[in-house]
């Protein structure tokens, strides 16, 4: 397991990369891996202006047709207001510069795939809710607008950011996104569509519509681990591991992460399912889950459980250190902060397919299936720590 202080993130806008994690474990032939957290923090934020005399005409127009594609879903209209690239800066979660392709991807299918509509707000100075998003060496925003409704049930929240190319015409540069809303900023009061609708039976009593399990396909297993001896054990300031009697403890604290791979496995189709148990997973900061793909530093992907009850698939590239592939809420039965959860991958053709608690969440394509590892993994974007006990691990062949 490798050591390496924290990247600073530099933002286009706001963000120009992220950092993300990977690496080493298992007996025989086991190694591990500590580094710095897939998303990373800030430096000391500057501030955006909002009064109307910074504001030209030109960007005032230009305000006002992407408003009215946001709220109309015009994606085409939304593309073609954006520029080379696009940020997407979770407000205690993922950040990173992804491309115009996969933000518009992004839109459609998650954030503003609910029937919640879009409002947006002028009274409330975005910089006060931004707080250190953004760098000082960043490009000026032009324009930066709160708005409501967004994600699956309209409750989640976004500052709209517009930034100037180089003959100063502004585009679509990005979004610092809320989920469940800004702190002390009240959510759209339109009733939101409910992912998982409750209903009343004439009894009265409360029933709860929930998914139901579809265990993943999968052939014969060729790995297994209880995790219980072979893992390298470490005692760092930001990361600690140790065996237990019920399997390979990994504490993170700060801005870090740890992470292991068995090195006996390399394969490209295959189901993996890690099983895990948060001791400690402090909302809104830490996330576990597993690590696969993994070829080297620069080249692999990872499914994560966030402590906040959402999930995200990530992938590490040259060049991109944390590609943000999709992301959603997980279903409601499942509380990520305690508990024992099977996280599964499935890797099949050009798609990986995500698990839960044998719930299949989403089926992803992506651009190319590779041979490598897999293992555990732990981050953490602050203090306490994220200490969670990984219990079990099977990988199958593909059915």
């Amino acid at each position: 397991m490798n050591i390496r202080p924290l990247i600073h993130i530099l933002i286009c806008f706001v963000l120009a990369a992220l950092a993300c994690n990977i690496p080493p474990t298992d007996n025989n032939a086991l190694q591990s891996a500590t580094v710095p957290p897939s998303f990373e923090e800030t430096e000391p934020a500057s501030t955006v202006s909002t009064a109307a005399s910074d504001v030209t005409s030109q960007v005032a127009e230009f305000l006002a047709r992407l408003q009215a594609a946001l709220v109309n879903k015009d994606f085409s209209q939304i593309r073609s207001l954006m520029g080379d690239a696009f940020l997407v800066r979770y407000i205690g979660g993922a950040s990173g510069m992804i491309t115009v392709d996969d933000a518009i991807t992004l839109m459609q299918q998650n954030l503003l795939a609910g029937q919640h509509p879009l409002t947006f707000d002028e009274t409330i100075a975005p910089d006060q809710l931004i707080g250190n998003s953004l760098l000082v060496e960043d490009p000026p925003v032009l324009k930066a607008t709160l708005s409501r409704g967004w994600g699956e049930t309209g409750a989640d929240q976004a500052i709209v950011l517009i930034c100037s190319k180089s003959d100063g015409s502004p585009f679509f540069s990005g979004l610092i996104y809320a989920r469940g809303g800004f702190a002390g900023v009240a959510t759209s009061t339109s009733s939101p569509t409910l992912t998982n609708p409750i209903s009343a039976t004439p009894s009265g009593t409360v029933t709860l519509s929930l998914p139901t399990p579809d265990p993943a396909p999968h052939g014969a297993a060729v790995y297994e681990t209880d995790f219980k001896t072979g893992w390298t054990l470490f005692n760092e300031t930001n990361v600690k591991s140790q065996h237990t009697p019920g399997g390979y403890q990994v504490d993170v604290q700060g801005t870090w992460a740890g992470w292991s791979f068995t090195t006996k496995v390399s394969k490209a189709d295959f189901y993996a399912e890690i099983t895990t148990r948060p001791i400690q997973c402090p909302e809104n900061q830490g996330n576990y889950g597993l690590m696969f793909h993994y070829q080297d530093d620069n080249h692999f992907r990872l499914f994560l459980i966030w402590c906040n009850g959402r999930y995200t698939l990530t992938e590490r590239t040259e060049g991109v250190r944390a590609r943000l592939l999709t992301e959603g809420r997980l279903p409601d039965q499942i509380g990520p902060r305690t508990g024992d959860h099977r996280i599964g991958v499935l890797s099949q053709g050009n798609n990986v397919t995500l698990y839960i608690e044998d719930i299949q969440l989403t089926t992803v394509g992506v651009g190319e299936i590779v041979t490598g590892d897999v293992g555990p993994y732990v981050e953490t974007t602050g203090n306490p720590a994220t200490s969670v006990l990984f219990t079990h691990l099977i990988v199958y062949d593909s059915k």
